[in-house]
């Protein structure tokens, strides 16, 4: 009896020795794969171990598995990869594949700053995918993943974002498809550029949203039932229409190509929010003078739309007064908007009986201690569109057509994203002269930008982006 206690006990001194050598041998070096890094030291294939340094893994192989993967050199992909750990291609560093290869990708982050061409590409339900350089795939895709578009990509196929899954286009991105986009109950948020040969469906429950973002969609865009778009974004199928407008001498002709090659045709069963949204270039709107209140307004063939936002610190408000002047200065009453707010709102009132000429709009806030506040004034110009910007995305020059405009001369500015003034110039017109052709050459970094118009009957402007490759 003695005997077997004082081994019991022998065995439970040892206990936490014999869990030590466990774990030295089970996570010690050449197997704790999560610290594991691989960094290319010359082109050559990922399944090559010249191809590769490693720190953190014993002995070096090839990258696999949770391996984190950084490429510096031309790397190609003769057989598929999977990859559970992070993956980064540097500037100068590519990736590429030799045959029918697929990169399946499960980390959480994938950051691209040089290039990648792909014949397939699969990307995991929580992994991000950061795309600052150049990334083609020759395949259809579904987004499974999240993917942040800062520089090129193009899919030489269909494009699915899944659902509840994100696609992010920035102001500096351009991304093309060339058989369809379909957004099934997805978020896509387009500030920058996306070129569809083929149709753009937003599906039930898909989001379209973006600032300043331009969709070129050679078919038809389809907002089902249940989809929504939001946001300030142009919608236009760019070849058909400047193919147009370069056959144009009259308004009328370009106000013709614009309806002519939207590419919604009707086909809006969901939920739109047309405040912001363009057609083949419509303008959005500058104020004539700041207020208390921002006022913006487009103008249609047939009625215009205001949209304001209430004064946060304002006490009591208790009714909006719209008014309207055909001089911008006597305004009149066109109706009132009785409320009882006492947080931050948004209003919308739509004109269905414009005079002819330009209109200009203000908005009176009326207080219940008796006082009030104006919005800045917009003037509405007659016609549309009344400004257009090709091509888009700008590089080296913008075309600036614009009608409606009277005076001896017209004032062109240029403001950056944050409000800096980056051009200023006068373009002299004859008298009488309605209509502007003009090739502003531009040196600007990538970015979005406003383009202003000031002339003696009012202003107008649009929003462009320039993306210099």
């Amino acid at each position: 009896m003695r005997l077997i206690a004082m081994n019991s006990n022998l065995k439970q001194a040892l206990l936490p020795f014999c869990l030590l050598i466990y774990i030295m041998i089970a996570y010690g070096p050449g197997s704790a794969r999560a610290q594991c890094t691989y960094t290319s030291v010359q082109a050559g294939d990922w399944n090559t171990a010249s191809t590769w340094t490693c720190t953190g893994c014993g002995t070096c192989s090839t990258p696999s598995g949770t391996n984190i993967v950084i490429i510096n050199h031309d790397v190609t992909m003769g057989s598929n990869i999977t990859l559970s750990g992070d993956l980064t291609i540097n500037s100068g560093g590519s990736l590429s594949h030799t045959g029918n290869r697929t990169l399946t990708f499960n980390g959480t982050t994938f950051n691209l700053h040089g290039t990648a061409t792909l014949e397939n590409m699969a990307l995991g339900s929580a992994s991000t995918l950061n795309i600052y350089g150049t990334l083609t795939l020759n395949r259809n895709h579904t987004n499974s993943g999240t993917i942040h578009v800062h520089g090129d990509f193009t899919v030489n196929g269909s494009y699915t974002n899944a659902s509840g899954k994100t696609t992010h286009v920035y102001s500096t991105g351009h991304m093309e498809v060339s058989n369809g986009l379909s957004n099934n109950g997805a978020t896509f948020i387009n500030d920058g550029y996306v070129k569809v040969a083929g149709n753009l469906a937003n599906n039930p429950g898909g989001i379209l949203d973006g600032n300043g973002g331009t969709w070129d969609v050679g078919n038809n865009a389809i907002n089902a039932a249940g989809g929504f778009i939001r946001g300030t974004l142009n919608f236009c199928d760019q070849t058909s229409y400047l193919s147009c407008l370069n056959s144009c001498s009259t308004p009328a002709c370009s106000t013709n190509c614009a309806i002519n090659n939207t590419p919604f045709n009707g086909a809006n069963s969901g939920t739109m929010d047309s405040t912001g949204i363009s057609i083949c270039g419509v303008r959005l709107v500058i104020p004539l003078s700041t207020g208390n209140i921002l006022l913006q307004g487009i103008r249609y063939a047939d009625n215009a739309r205001l949209a304001w936002q209430s004064s946060s610190s304002s006490p009591g408000i208790q009714a909006y007064i719209i008014q309207r002047s055909t001089n911008g200065q006597t305004f009149e009453n066109l109706t009132t908007q009785s409320t009882t707010e006492s947080t931050l709102q948004e209003h919308e009132f739509t004109d269905n009986q414009l005079p002819g000429g330009p209109v200009y709009y203000r908005v009176r806030q009326e207080h219940s201690d008796g006082s009030h506040l104006l919005s800045n004034t917009v003037v509405l110009l007659d016609g549309q569109p009344s400004i257009t910007l090709f091509p888009v995305p700008a590089s080296g020059y913008v075309r600036v057509r614009a009608q409606g405009l009277k005076g001896k001369s017209l004032d062109l500015e240029v403001y950056s994203a944050i409000g800096q003034k980056v051009i200023a110039m006068a373009l002299p017109i004859s008298e009488g002269t309605q209509s502007l052709d003009y090739n502003l050459p531009l040196s600007l970094p990538n970015g979005s930008y406003y383009l202003r118009l000031i002339a003696d009957n009012g202003e107008v402007a649009s929003r462009f982006v320039v993306s210099v490759k």
